[in-house]
């Protein structure tokens, strides 16, 4: 075997060690937080503008959160009360992002529907977004509907990922809220996220760590993640805790740092093996 070819095989094998984390990440990459909020670390009533963010951007959001629309709990999760009512808060990056590989995701507790009995309107949304101006890139949304010839009573929850200039969008309904047992059928959505690559514009829509969707998409720059709840909500006090979140973020793709130290024992042993033959 030649020199060459030893020096191949061993690059070869270094690129292949790690294993692929996703569609999107290649071999020997993962996913860095850029701006993401667990609420592990934050104390009751801890609104948005105190609330951690551990990841590398740590931007910061153009409001507080309020009292009942999106507060941490102390032990965990951030929640938000049935009236809460239309609201949103944004992050805004200096200059627009329109290269890498990104993740947005949603990670939701719980949540208890079984006193949201005086929607005003036939959905509310939980959602999280990424913008480009004032146009959708990618979004994430819990949807709370009344389908009952809208009589006023929460019926089902869809769990929807869309993303504008995808050629097609995701969408899972529907989940029948049972009013005896409300809590049990949030699993189904529990884990949303959407990955994009920008290099070649490929879009993965994922539930619970299963890819669901494959696409394509054409926008080509956002520059804010957004919030939002949207609807008018049950508008009643008495509806408290109805939505429990247990992660917010967005990711951004970087090279495992254990591949590098395996990539650099590889080549240093190439180098040995190459020397000796000489």
């Amino acid at each position: 075997m030649t020199n060459k070819y030893i020096f191949y095989l061993l690059v070869a094998f270094i690129l292949g060690a790690t294993p692929a984390h996703s569609q999107i990440l290649s071999s020997g990459e993962v996913w860095s937080a850029y701006d993401v909020l667990d609420f592990e670390t934050d104390s009751n009533n801890a609104g948005l503008s105190t609330m951690a963010n551990s990841g590398s951007n740590s931007g910061t959001w153009n409001a507080n959160s309020a009292g009942g629309k999106f507060v941490a709990d102390g032990a965990g999760v951030a929640v938000t009360d049935g009236d809460a009512g239309s609201w949103s808060r944004k992050i805004d990056y200096a200059s627009p992002i329109n290269s890498g590989k990104w993740r947005l995701e949603l990670d939701i507790s719980s949540y208890n529907f079984s006193n949201f009995n005086n929607m005003t309107s036939s959905s509310n949304g939980f959602l999280l977004r990424l913008e480009d101006g004032f146009n959708k890139f990618a979004e994430i949304e819990l949807r709370i509907w009344d389908e009952v010839g809208s009589d006023g009573i929460a019926d089902t929850v869809q769990g929807r990922m869309t993303a504008a200039g995808a050629a097609g969008d995701f969408g899972q309904k529907s989940v029948s809220i049972d009013t005896a047992n409300p809590v049990d059928s949030n699993v189904v959505f529990s884990n949303l996220a959407i990955e994009f690559d920008f290099a070649t514009n490929a879009i993965d829509y994922y539930r619970n760590g299963q890819l669901v969707k494959s696409s394509t998409f054409t926008r080509t720059q956002f520059d804010k993640l957004e919030l939002e709840a949207g609807g008018d909500w049950a508008m009643s006090s008495a509806d408290t805790g109805v939505l429990s979140t247990d992660l917010i973020g967005l990711y951004t793709a970087v090279p495992e740092p254990g591949s590098f130290a395996l990539l650099g024992g590889c080549l240093a042993l190439a180098s040995v093996i190459l020397r000796r033959r000489k």
